[in-house]
């Protein structure tokens, strides 16, 4: 429980932050006549990234350990 309060009081800080640096980017190019910057928004399925994580790791851990010739 601690810890969803602790991420949900995050979320909001970044969400106060992102819209502070929003407007701030908006009124500077208002200022100098130009377009506000445009914002993209990128949706990730979760499941991908899990399981191109998990080749990821799975090859450099294939990578790190190397037969060695026992005597």
């Amino acid at each position: 429980m601690p810890s969803i309060a602790d991420t949900t009081t995050r979320m909001n800080e970044f969400a106060q932050l992102e819209a502070n640096l929003q407007r701030f980017a908006n009124d500077r190019a208002t200022a100098r006549g130009q377009a506000p910057p445009f914002q993209i928004n990128v949706q990730v399925d979760g499941e991908t990234v899990a399981r191109a994580t998990h080749n990821a790791n799975q090859d450099n851990a294939s990578r790190a350990f190397t037969p060695v010739p026992a005597y």
